[in-house]
C-alpha cells in the first residue's frame, strides 16, 4: 500500500538549494525519497511567477518583442521613439501578440532557478522559492480542509427539511434526533449552518439563541494624562538634584513578535545592577498594575515604597502607563 505524506518545509529547501545547483528532478527525488512526478507536481503548484523588466528594458512577453516595429497604438504614447515594446503595454493592445515560450518553463525543471539568462529575461517566468512556496502550499491545504463539504443538492434537501421545523419552533439537536438518517451531516455542522446564512433559518429562529446574553468585555483600563502634570523629565532631574541619594528604578516595556501578544515589563536597579523582568500577556495599563499591585503585596507596602521611590520611563509607555497613587513619585521622560 502506497503511503503519501506532504513535503515539508526542509524538503522544500533542498529542493530549492538542489535546483539552483543544476541538478535534476530524478536526482533530487532520489535525494528525498519521493517519487519524480510528486517533484513536478510541487514545482508546478508552489512555484512564484515573476513578470519584471530590467533596466531599460520593461516586461514584454511576446516572442517578437525583439525588432519589433509597431509604434503608437496608446493614444497618447509618452515614449519619444514610439516604439512599443519599449512601453511594456503592448502585450494586451497588440494584435499581433504571439506569447514568448521558455525550455526551462515547459521542461524540466519547469522553473528559472539556475538559469544563466535570468537577469537579462524580460518574459513572464516562474521561479522556485522555499518559503513562498511552503506559505502557498499551506494556504492551499487550509482552504481544502475548511468550508461546507455539501454538495448544492444536499445543501438544498437539507434546508428543505431543517429550516421550515426550526421555524416551527423545534430545536437542532431534536430534528437530528428524528432525522438523523435523513441528513448529510452531524449536529454541528448544521449550527454551523444557520450561523453562516446557508439556510432559510437564521440564528433567530433558534430560541435559546436568541435568548442568550451576550457577555459584554471588561472595560479598558484608561489613562488619565492629567498624571503627567508635574512629572516631566524637567522636573525629574530638578527633584533628583535636591535628593542626590535617592534610588531610581528605570521602567520599560520589550515588544517581541508581531504575532505575539505577550510584553516584557523589564524594571532595573542601577545602584544594586539588577534587572527584574515580568511577563505580562498584554500591553495595557491593566497588566503593569497588575504587576505592581502582585510586587507591593510579595514585597509588602514598607519594602515596596523603599525599593521603588522612583520609577522612571518614556512616553513610549504613555497608552499602557497606569496612574500611580500620590505615594508613588512616578517620571515620564
Amino acid at each position: 500500500m502506497a503511503h503519501f505524506k506532504h513535503v515539508s518545509l526542509s524538503e522544500r529547501i533542498t529542493i530549492h538549494r538542489m535546483l539552483s545547483s543544476l541538478n535534476g528532478l530524478g536526482s533530487i527525488a532520489r535525494e528525498l525519497g519521493h517519487d519524480r512526478k510528486t517533484i513536478v507536481r510541487e514545482i508546478h503548484q508552489n512555484r512564484t511567477p515573476i513578470f519584471s523588466g530590467i533596466l531599460g528594458s520593461p516586461k514584454n512577453s511576446c516572442a517578437r518583442r525583439k525588432g519589433c516595429q509597431v509604434r503608437y497604438l496608446c493614444e497618447r504614447c509618452l515614449n519619444r521613439r514610439g516604439l512599443c515594446h519599449l512601453c511594456g503595454s503592448c502585450n494586451e493592445l497588440c494584435k499581433d501578440f504571439v506569447p514568448a515560450r521558455c525550455e526551462r518553463l515547459e521542461h524540466p525543471p519547469f522553473c528559472c532557478n539556475g538559469c544563466s539568462k535570468q537577469c537579462n529575461c524580460t518574459i513572464k517566468r516562474y521561479v522556485y522559492d522555499a518559503e513562498k512556496a511552503h506559505a502557498k502550499a499551506m494556504a492551499r491545504l487550509k482552504d481544502a480542509r475548511g468550508g461546507i463539504l455539501l454538495s448544492q443538492a444536499e445543501l438544498e434537501c437539507t434546508d428543505l427539511l431543517v429550516s421550515p421545523l426550526l421555524k416551527k419552533g423545534q430545536s437542532v439537536h431534536h430534528i437530528y434526533l428524528n432525522h438523523a438518517d435523513e441528513l448529510f451531516c452531524s449536529e454541528r455542522t448544521l449550527y454551523s449552518l444557520i450561523g453562516n446564512n446557508r439556510l432559510t433559518a437564521r440564528n433567530l429562529d433558534l430560541r435559546l439563541t436568541v435568548r442568550r446574553r451576550v457577555k459584554r468585555p471588561k472595560p479598558e483600563h484608561k489613562v488619565d494624562r492629567a498624571c503627567r502634570h508635574g512629572r516631566t523629565y524637567a522636573e525629574f532631574l530638578t527633584f533628583t538634584c535636591d535628593r542626590p541619594d535617592t534610588a531610581v528604578v528605570q521602567m520599560d516595556s520589550v515588544i517581541g513578535r508581531e504575532d505575539s501578544l505577550k510584553v516584557l515589563l523589564t524594571l532595573f536597579l542601577p545602584q544594586a545592577q539588577f534587572l527584574l523582568c515580568r511577563i505580562r500577556d498584554y500591553n495595557t495599563a491593566r497588566s503593569v498594575l497588575e504587576v505592581f499591585d502582585s510586587l507591593e503585596q510579595t514585597l509588602g507596602n514598607e519594602t515596596f515604597h523603599r525599593l521603588f521611590p522612583i520609577i522612571l520611563t518614556d512616553y513610549a509607555e504613555e497608552k499602557t502607563m497606569p496612574k500611580f497613587s500620590k505615594t508613588h513619585c512616578a517620571y515620564w521622560v
